[in-house]
């Protein structure tokens, strides 16, 4: 059943957002594509998320803050590392600002970022390419089903 009153816990809502820093660079939009939809309160999303939706009104649109350890994290230079080009099985040579899919120690695979090549070795960097920035989003609620 749609509903008309404010969001609360356990509704199922629509929304478009759109991610920026606060510079104003584009992260991340749902602009273009089927709405996001979230059950509020089963912790699937940030709960600033939830807070900010919560009480919202079909249609209404509302904006939040999110500094970098609430966010994506905050940068982590322990994060850079090297790894020798021979055990990664790459199916091409990266460029430096290229982004692969390497095994970690852990047997977990993760998309890192290329930061350096030499003959031998691979630098590369395993940050969020929003770590350490303060996000801006903006949200519309299109929808609340019960």
């Amino acid at each position: 059943m749609v509903k008309t009153a404010g969001v609360k816990k356990g509704d199922i809502v629509s929304i478009h957002f759109t991610s920026r820093t606060l510079e104003g660079e584009l992260f991340e939009t749902s602009k273009n594509e089927e709405p996001l939809k979230i059950k509020i309160g089963d912790g699937k999303i940030n709960p600033a998320f939830e807070e900010a939706l919560t009480g919202m009104t079909v249609g209404e649109k509302t904006e939040i803050i999110l500094p970098a350890e609430k966010a994506y994290g905050e940068y982590k230079k322990r994060l850079i590392f090297k790894m020798r080009k021979s055990g990664l099985n790459l199916l091409c040579d990266p460029n430096p600002g290229d982004i692969v899919s390497i095994k970690l120690p852990t047997g977990q695979k993760s998309l890192v970022s290329v930061v350096e090549i030499t003959k031998k070795s691979i630098k590369v960097d395993a940050n969020h390419p929003m770590a350490g920035k303060d996000l801006k989003y903006e949200l519309e609620l299109l929808e609340i089903q019960e």
